[in-house]
């Protein structure tokens, strides 16, 4: 007998194989197994309706990432100040859920002597590997801005390290290591993930502005079944945000109930999260000159160079820019004069030769 004896009556005769006698009777088969319904926590911009959360436990995909930002913390070798270690809990991840790419994010600024530092990134089973070890790079500040990923670009100088947040791959010794963080592939996402950065010599510290650990991950979405017949999936929330931009938390409780009102239930948990100025994208930058101010008042809609710019010889690296100190040039006269009588006529040169760079 399997489900697809659930209802009835059904009929059913039974017969004793010695005498031959029988009897009839009426049986009913029931479905008293639970739904299966598992529920996943999520995080919201204010900005999206919650009733869009239309799972209870919707699919995880793509890079997951915990940053610490606008911190303030001295590494330098010392009681309190080395090593550092920061926690980021990833647990929200179900447990089993490989990691297909691991990235660190670090922004160290004003430390003087790079050699003496040490980054080390350790999962939730307590294996870990160095991300960045460095053999030079000393006797001046060397900002660290960047993330630490096998698809980073290589480097060998030490202001490529300040990289304004884009991906470099780890460091071993300076020398770029283009696999270093596959070690983390494959492992367990959900848990604890730490950043421990040592500081193994007194006498230079740094600042720790900005900390992070950066997980792609591929949790398909769980959806409610039953194992005889379909679902109905509700919900009822309680300490529902009232509908302002502020932060605040809905608890979801989820019910799946089968065709036989058997039913099961768990809780989500919906952060509401207010937008920061960080969340906003400026526009791109746009080339403005003195007198374009009155030709052109609306910057983005530029449409050329004024003819007081030009770039006289496309071979060499300068620019000539004659600029209208009165910023009136209303009919773009290419004879306006300077203060002194004379054009104001500058030479930008771009592209200038850079000095020897020290290396990592």
């Amino acid at each position: 007998m399997d489900a697809s004896y659930i209802g009835g009556p059904h009929t059913v005769k039974v017969t004793d194989v010695v005498t031959g006698q029988s009897c009839w009777g009426t049986i009913m088969v029931k479905d008293k197994l639970p739904p299966v319904i598992e529920c996943r926590d999520i995080t919201i911009p204010c900005t999206v309706d919650p009733a869009t959360v239309n799972q209870p436990a919707p699919a995880i995909q793509g890079p997951q990432a915990i940053i610490l930002d606008g911190l303030n913390d001295i590494i330098e070798n010392g009681a309190g100040t080395s090593p550092r270690n920061y926690n980021f809990d990833f647990s929200y991840i179900p447990a089993g859920i490989p990691v297909l790419d691991a990235n660190l994010r670090l922004k160290l600024t004003g430390h003087t002597w790079l050699p003496d530092l040490t980054v080390t990134l350790i999962a939730p089973d307590g294996t870990q590997r160095n991300v960045m070890t460095i053999g030079g790079c000393i006797g001046q500040e060397w900002p660290i801005d960047a993330v630490f990923s096998d698809e980073g670009t290589t480097i060998t100088l030490c202001t490529e390290l300040n990289a304004g947040g884009a991906e470099l791959q780890a460091l071993t010794g300076g020398v770029s290591q283009p696999t270093l963080m596959q070690f983390f592939d494959g492992k367990d996402a959900s848990g604890t993930w730490t950043v421990r950065i040592s500081d193994a010599v007194a006498g230079d510290d740094g600042v720790i502005e900005e900390v992070g650990v950066i997980l792609d991950v591929n949790a398909p979405a769980v959806i409610p079944s039953d194992n005889c017949s379909g679902v109905n999936v509700t919900y009822v929330d309680s300490n529902q945000d009232a509908g302002t931009c502020d932060a605040g938390t809905i608890i979801r409780r989820w019910t799946a109930t089968d065709d036989w009102e058997n039913t099961a239930s768990c809780t989500q948990i919906i952060t509401i999260e207010r937008p920061t100025l960080d969340d906003v994208i400026p526009p791109a930058d746009v080339m403005w000159t003195c007198e374009q101010y009155d030709a052109f008042p609306n910057v983005t809609g530029v449409a050329a160079l004024h003819p007081f710019i030009r770039d006289a010889d496309p071979a060499t690296s300068v620019i000539e820019v004659n600029l209208d100190p009165n910023c009136d040039d209303l009919d773009l006269n290419l004879g306006t004069l300077g203060h002194a009588g004379q054009p104001c006529h500058q030479r930008h040169e771009h592209g200038q030769r850079r000095p020897r760079l020290p290396r990592l």
